[in-house]
């Protein structure tokens, strides 16, 4: 299987080969560092922070090219405190 770089993501995937390891999903959103990151669907991460929540990383996050967040951050049921971001990747 090819290496694939950060900035070469694609989204939403197209060919079964086009396999996104989380690590390449982990340096595209760098610096910023949610406490778990996973994908929810395909194509479709998770990034979550519990408390205390580093509010820059949420804003690192709006802010990155690449990034689609899919709505607003929200606090999930199992996550008192903490909050998740959905989000996909895309390249320019």
């Amino acid at each position: 299987m090819a290496k694939v770089m950060a900035k070469q993501l694609l989204v939403p995937h197209t060919k079964t080969d086009d396999i996104i390891s989380l690590a390449s999903v982990w340096a595209f959103i760098h610096p910023a560092v949610p406490d778990t990151l996973r994908e929810v669907d395909k194509g479709l991460y998770e990034a979550r922070w519990w408390k205390p929540v580093p509010k820059m990383d949420i804003e690192i996050m709006k802010r990155t090219d690449g990034v689609i967040l899919e709505g607003s951050a929200f606090e999930p049921d199992n996550l008192y405190g903490g909050l998740a971001i959905q989000f996909r990747l895309f390249e320019r």
